[in-house]
């Protein structure tokens, strides 16, 4: 019986990460993808969280096919440096926003499959070589041609795949339907602007105060997050469990009316020391990429900050 060769053996490796991070991913939910991708998708294309987040998933099915069909050490290694190119990308979003772990885990799982894939692929050159065999297997042209195959359908078929923690239980058929306003509550054209001019401030007036230069003589800072943001309770964790001169006021982002939330259970208190504790109007779908971070002082928006950019948080 012919043993499986190593080239084969990489790529089973590689296309079996790959399914197991999409696979995993689609459980979790859209907030589970690399950050550092979902954010530049967002950014260039304008596509909203979850669209973002199955691009991903549908490109992370796609190269697993492809992976998997062609069989290669070349294809094995592209893969495997794309990943390994991702994760150092998350790694270095996470110095900002905390979270170091799965981005330190990435970089050493598909480092350990990058030095796997190039040791099967100069063990079968070798081989070949010694033996004085011509390459097996499809020719370059072919295989190009079966990747992009295997990639395009397999990424077409997961593009559609439901995220579980995404499914909503649906209104009685006979409820009648209203439609839910959007506001939008981008504030990075607000910096240098009175807080109370800005979208955030005229929805929510008791931040005039709570921000003015009498009840926080050293600045303030505002964070919006999502109670279902994983990211949003790092940030917290990290930049303001510890006593800090500034005030801090952390504003929740609630469900829109009408959608229902697939958690179990409720949301996980956020660790902030001292933090005054505030959540937006109730009703409308609030558009923000969370957690957005705002630095007051003397009631103008100095700075502003949010999962698509920038940087204000505190040194």
């Amino acid at each position: 019986m012919r043993l499986m060769s190593p080239t084969r053996l990489a790529s089973l490796a590689v296309a079996a990460t790959l399914c197991g991070l999409a696979i995993w991913q689609l459980r979790a939910g859209p907030e589970s993808t690399p950050g550092a991708l979902r954010e530049a998708i967002r950014a260039l294309f304008g596509y909203d969280l979850e669209v973002a987040a199955r691009l991903i998933i549908a490109a992370e099915f796609g190269g697993a096919a492809a992976v998997l069909l062609v069989g290669n050490g070349f294809l094995s290694m592209a893969a495997s440096v794309a990943g390994l190119f991702v994760a150092l990308a998350c790694l270095s979003r996470a110095l900002s926003v905390g979270g170091m772990l799965a981005p330190i885990g990435g970089m050493a799982l598909f480092g350990a499959l990058l030095v796997m894939s190039y040791k099967a692929a100069k063990t079968a050159r070798a081989q070949r070589e010694a033996e004085e065999s011509p390459r097996r297997g499809l020719s370059p042209a072919w295989s190009l041609l079966g990747a992009i195959a295997a990639m395009t359908t397999s990424a077409h078929l997961a593009a559609s795949a439901q995220f579980k923690s995404a499914e909503v239980a649906s209104p009685p058929a006979s409820a009648p339907t209203q439609a839910v306003p959007s506001i939008d509550l981008d504030m990075r054209a607000f910096v240098g602007q009175p807080l109370s001019q800005s979208p955030l401030g005229k929805y929510m007036p008791e931040l005039e105060s709570l921000c003015s230069a009498a009840n926080a003589p050293e600045g303030a800072y505002i964070v919006v997050y999502s109670p279902s943001c994983g990211t949003c309770y790092s940030l917290f964790r990290d930049n303001f469990s510890m006593p800090r001169p500034q005030r801090v006021i952390a504003i929740a982002i609630p469900l829109a009316d009408g959608a229902v939330s697939a958690a179990t259970e409720p949301p996980a208190p956020i660790e902030c020391f001292e933090c005054v504790e505030r959540t937006l109007p109730q009703g409308p779908r609030w558009l923000v990429a969370s957690p957005m971070v705002l630095r007051i002082e003397g009631g103008i928006v100095t700075c502003a900050a949010d999962r698509l950019g920038g940087d204000c948080l505190p040194r």
